[in-house]
């Protein structure tokens, strides 16, 4: 891919663009979907990554490609989180458990096929098939989703809806993710950590966090993060949780295919296959966890265990 698009530096920019847009998306379209409803939205999501994948899979070029890519991470940003919260709308707290770990699995799955048919791809016919593949799963899942899902639609008005937006919330925190994302990944690696660039993204980012905390308190009426739900501390620790473990599982699936590929001359089928174990027994916990947390009713344990994995993983 980089060889074809003769840029070798725009590796860590083709995922890079992708996780700092599904980042950054993510809460917008939570909230949008509370206001307009999940069915429609979701299904908006879907169609955004359709249009993403035919934009990355007819790159001439590593900028196009990469505005591919953040636009694909935009409608990851929809469709990781109105997933896990349209099951969490459709079932009890004690059922959820086990029903997201099947959609656990099923993400451990793709991740364990992906980069063995992303590899094949690669390989033998051309890394662009990559991305056309995802046009006949995005049609699929669309059809299933428009005739098979039922949940609850408020059919607010586009009008009303826009009316209810947070978008001094939105900017806000479009301004703190981006700038602090920027500033961290160009530092040490495009401009030196001492760089006025570097240090100017970590700063104004990191002040934009209180700006965003202020407005959420007290410039608006319907927030885009109640605060609410750091007054937990049940919830501030799943927030660790989930952030560590994030930290952690990204930087590994996403460097170690360029480890096997770069550094021990891997061929990308060979690589896709060394990550099989990662994958696989991801998804083997990903189920017994949902299953023994929808059966004994206790979470507590697996949360534990999980924060000493990661811990250890560090």
């Amino acid at each position: 891919m980089c060889a074809d698009l003769r840029s070798a530096s725009g590796y860590v920019w083709i995922g890079g663009a992708y996780l700092l847009a599904n980042a950054a998306s993510g809460p917008i379209w939570a909230k949008i979907s509370d206001i307009w409803g999940r069915k429609p939205i979701l299904l908006v999501a879907v169609a955004v990554f359709a249009a993403a994948s035919i934009l990355a899979a007819l790159s001439t070029n590593m900028p196009m490609l990469i505005a591919g890519r953040a636009l694909q991470g935009t409608a990851s940003g929809g469709l990781m989180q109105l997933v896990n919260i349209t099951i969490s709308d459709l079932f009890s707290v004690r059922k959820r458990s086990l029903y997201l770990g099947y959609a656990g699995f099923v993400w451990a799955l793709a991740g364990s096929a992906g980069p063995l048919i992303g590899g094949a791809f690669t390989q033998f016919v051309s890394w662009r098939w990559c991305f056309w593949i995802n046009l006949p799963l995005s049609g699929i899942t669309f059809a299933l989703l428009f005739s098979s899902l039922d949940v609850h639609n408020p059919r607010t008005k586009l009008s009303a809806g826009l009316r209810t937006v947070d978008w001094i919330g939105i900017f806000s925190i479009l301004a703190v993710t981006l700038l602090l994302l920027l500033g961290l990944d160009f530092g040490g690696a495009i401009f030196p950590w001492n760089s006025p660039k570097v240090i100017a993204l970590i700063v104004f980012g990191t002040v934009m966090i209180g700006f965003f905390i202020f407005s959420q308190d007290r410039l608006t009426k319907y927030p885009l993060m109640p605060l609410g739900v750091f007054k937990s501390w049940s919830n501030n620790a799943t927030f660790l949780v989930v952030f560590s473990h994030g930290m952690v599982l990204i930087g590994i699936e996403y460097y170690l295919p360029l480890y096997f590929q770069a550094v021990l001359q891997k061929s990308p089928i060979r690589s896709g296959i060394l990550l099989l174990p990662l994958i696989v027994m991801q998804a083997a916990v990903e189920i017994v966890a949902g299953f023994l947390i929808d059966r004994t009713g206790r979470y507590t344990e697996f949360s534990m265990s999980h924060i000493f994995l990661v811990l250890t993983s560090v």
